[in-house]
């Protein structure tokens, strides 16, 4: 079964993509997350590749992906496909960019359980 890719912070006034101002916006988000939830569809939130592409530093990158997992768990999706977006910004080291990947991967690992599965895509299969 095909899953959606949802933003979290995007598609809204602040970048001037879409009606909505941030907080609105961020609700609109979470209330499709609980739709895909509630059918058992698989969910993959593009936070932190958004951020990455927009030469946010590697912090924000880091957060932005905890968020986006944190927030898919608590709108009941059970299959979380981690986003984790290689080269993002351009540029940064092939060291530099595993060590983030693995970063995310720690900070989001904790979440995981019987009710929520998290898979990495562009890094392994689920």
């Amino acid at each position: 079964m095909r899953g959606g890719a949802i933003p979290l912070f995007w598609f809204n006034r602040m970048d001037a993509r879409g009606p909505w101002d941030l907080e609105g916006s961020i609700r609109q988000h979470q209330a499709v997350m609980s739709w895909y939830g509630e059918r058992d569809i698989p969910v993959e939130l593009n936070e932190p590749h958004h951020w990455g592409m927009r030469d946010a530093s590697d912090v924000v990158f880091v957060v932005s992906a905890y968020l986006a997992a944190y927030n898919a768990r608590a709108f009941r999706v059970r299959d979380y496909i981690a986003q984790l977006m290689f080269n993002s910004p351009p540029g940064t080291s092939d060291a530099m960019d595993l060590a983030k990947m693995l970063a995310v991967l720690e900070l989001i690992g904790p979440l995981s359980g019987p009710d929520f599965r998290i898979c990495g895509r562009h890094a392994w299969g689920c």
